[in-house]
């Protein structure tokens, strides 16, 4: 068996997959790329951790007698990428692979292909098209939400909604929570939750792709994604997202506007001293000022005033500021609002004359004055 292959097309192919290979396994076919002959001129490259399994193709040439192999990614990866010459030639003796470029040769053992993990499809009863730049964007506003703990299984993922004509995304950890949605064109009412790892996963191969059509479809068990000649298909977690619905504000008490930047380089100040100290930090707002202080017992105080545009009564409240600039790097307007119902209520920062997502942030409670 031989084959040549550019050293551009199958990087860019081991970079798609790599993500899916398991990293830690007593199945030491788990820790391998499967290269799967599709036809003479063409290798399907399949990695999983039997949670997420990614597809893609890679286009070969002065092919003979082609056979699926299984192969260590992390190293083939890493010998792809350090090879010297743009032609890249595989030939296969035995269960040796000789991966060879220039004058350099790499002898790696392989693994029986028999063992790998059969890829998992799913129906198409439920496919809806979708542009891969806006989910792309639309995880990125959401994700990073997420709980990172793998033990709260319940919210160290992403919770997907269709309902009312809108595909919505959710992530909270218990603290904060990202809402991001998008207007679809086919009506379908159903929810999934997704584990972190795979969003994640996700995010990293679309960015990957030179097409922006994506065509997502799910069954009750799992959900595919397929863009570019790549498929990933992803296990639905069996738990019941909590009522997300409940904690959005229904209306505020409270508005302030205030220019994005400002604030943020506010809060990264006042922070010095919360991370030392409580890692909270006091707004106080009253008439078009917020006065913010921060302090450490052993590390001093902090305090500054930010200029806003205020609606509704003045409110003391106390955040988390690693949760707020957080956020806050993710809104992309010049502007930002945030809205206030009480001093131990739900805070929402949103952006201004952009549709489609927002933020919650819980405050950090108060003693009632």
């Amino acid at each position: 068996m031989k084959f040549s292959v550019e050293k551009k097309q199958i990087s860019f192919g081991m970079d798609k997959v790599s993500g899916a290979v398991a990293s830690k396994t007593i199945r030491p076919i788990l820790s391998g790329v499967m290269f799967k002959n599709k036809d003479e001129s063409t290798y399907e490259l399949i990695s999983t951790d039997l949670e997420t399994y990614i597809k893609t193709e890679i286009t070969v040439y002065n092919s003979s007698e082609l056979e699926s192999f299984v192969v260590e990614a992390v190293l083939l990866k890493e010998i792809v990428k350090n090879l010297p010459e743009d032609e890249i030639v595989f030939e296969k003796d035995g269960r040796n692979i000789f991966v060879k470029s220039g004058k350099a040769t790499f002898k790696l053992p392989t693994m029986n292909p028999e063992e790998f993990p059969e890829f998992q499809n799913t129906n198409v009863d439920n496919e809806i098209t979708f542009s891969l730049s806006v989910l792309e964007l639309m995880l990125e506003r959401s994700v990073f939400c997420a709980n990172r703990d793998e033990l709260m299984k319940h919210l160290n993922g992403l919770f997907w909604e269709y309902s009312g004509g809108y595909l919505r995304l959710v992530a909270a950890d218990g603290f904060r929570m990202a809402l991001a949605e998008e207007k679809i064109t086919k009506e379908i009412e159903s929810s999934f939750f997704l584990t972190l790892k795979s969003m994640t996963e996700l995010l990293n191969t679309l960015k990957t792709s030179n097409s922006d059509e994506l065509k997502v479809n799910f069954d009750d068990t799992k959900v595919s994604f397929k863009f570019d000649k790549t498929t990933l298909v992803t296990r639905i977690v069996d738990i019941e997202f909590p009522n997300y619905k409940g904690i959005i504000p229904k209306g505020f008490k409270t508005k302030i506007f205030v220019n994005r930047n400002e604030f943020i380089q506010s809060i990264r100040r006042s922070e010095i001293t919360a991370r030392l100290g409580s890692h909270s930090i006091l707004m106080n707002i009253n008439d078009n000022i917020i006065k913010l202080k921060s302090s450490s017992p052993e590390q001093g105080e902090a305090d500054e005033d930010i200029f806003v545009k205020k609606e509704g009564e003045d409110l003391k409240i106390s955040l988390n500021p690693k949760y707020l600039l957080e956020s806050l790097r993710k809104v992309d307007s010049e502007e930002v609002e945030l809205g206030f119902v009480g001093y131990n209520l739900p805070v929402q920062i949103s952006p201004i004359d952009i549709e489609g997502y927002f933020y919650i942030v819980m405050p950090i409670r108060l003693i009632d004055e």
